[in-house]
């Protein structure tokens, strides 16, 4: 098992529910894990360790034809090993996106996704942008 920080593993983000069901596996080039231990290791672990809760990890490292398949847009960080999907045990998505921003991590966003999870996102070869953002579906 390959660990990217203390409390995240390689395999963590490249479990997808769609690749299984299509029988396909994901296997992360070099390059993919070195951006994935960057994303674990200056947000994803800090934030873990302050709200003292497991993560899970919903989405991560999505080659382009999983991201063509779920939908994802063409220019999502997930393709670059940039980004994560996640929710905390016992915190509202919108209460974790709060202790992510108040934590004054290095993000380039944060994204509330249909109040269902959090996305988070580092900036691979700029200054992080610190976007705070909301998705959500109209009726």
């Amino acid at each position: 098992m390959t660990q990217l920080s203390k409390d995240f593993t390689l395999a963590e983000f490249t479990f997808s529910e769609t690749a299984t069901r299509l029988g396909r596996n994901i296997v992360a080039p070099i390059h993919i894990v070195h951006a994935l231990t960057l994303l674990c290791e200056t947000v994803l672990q800090p934030l873990r360790d302050h709200i003292k809760r497991p993560m899970i990890i919903s989405s991560g490292y999505r080659p382009l034809w999983l991201n063509r398949i779920v939908g994802g847009s063409p220019t999502s960080d997930h393709i670059y090993g940039g980004a994560a999907d996640v929710r905390a045990v016992g915190l509202t998505p919108y209460q974790l996106c709060e202790e992510a921003i108040k934590l004054q991590l290095p993000y380039k966003q944060v994204i509330l996704e249909f109040n269902r999870w959090m996305h988070i996102s580092i900036s691979l070869d700029t200054p992080p942008r610190k976007e705070v953002l909301t998705a959500y579906i109209e009726d």
